[in-house]
C-alpha cells in the first residue's frame, strides 16, 4: 500500500515515509555535518600577539608622518582574518586570501577602501591616506 502521508523537511522521519529505502539517512547527514565542523573548528590555529604599531599618514603637502602608537598591540590571528586592538579601536580585517609571489606567501583582502595584508606575523591595514604597520610581533 503506498504512503499517503506527505514527507515534511528534507529528509525523511521513519521508514514509513520511503518505504524503507532512507531509514537512518537523516541521521547520517546530521552526523557527517557535526564531524566536518567539528574537524574544521579544531583546525584553527589562533594566535594571540603582542605587537608595535605605527601609524602612517600623508598630509596636504604630501609628506609622510609616522607616529608610534605602541608596543603593546594585541593582534588575535586565526590564519584567514585577524583582529588588531589599537587604543580604543577594535579593526577586523576582512577575510583574507592567499597570494604567492617569489616564493613568499602573504594573505591580502580589500573592504571597501581598506586593505588589510599579512606576511608572517606583521600586518598592515591601509586607506586612503593613512594606515597602521604591526610588526615586531611575539
Amino acid at each position: 500500500m503506498p504512503c499517503t502521508r506527505p514527507v515534511v523537511g528534507l529528509f525523511p522521519t521513519s521508514t514509513h515515509d520511503m518505504g524503507g529505502k532512507m531509514k537512518g539517512f537523516g541521521y547520517l547527514i546530521s552526523a557527517l555535518a557535526i564531524l566536518a565542523y567539528s574537524a574544521t573548528a579544531s583546525s584553527v590555529e589562533v594566535k594571540k600577539l603582542t605587537c608595535s604599531a605605527t601609524h602612517h599618514s600623508v598630509n596636504a603637502a604630501g609628506k609622510d608622518n609616522v607616529t608610534m602608537v605602541g608596543k603593546n598591540i594585541k593582534v588575535t590571528d586565526i590564519g584567514t582574518s585577524f583582529t588588531a586592538v589599537i587604543g580604543k579601536e577594535k579593526i577586523h580585517s576582512t577575510s583574507l586570501i592567499p597570494i604567492n609571489k617569489d616564493g613568499e606567501t602573504a594573505m591580502v583582502g580589500k573592504d571597501g577602501d581598506t586593505y588589510y595584508s599579512k606576511l608572517e606575523d606583521s600586518y598592515v591595514i591601509q586607506n586612503k591616506g593613512d594606515g597602521y604597520v604591526i610588526n615586531n610581533c611575539k
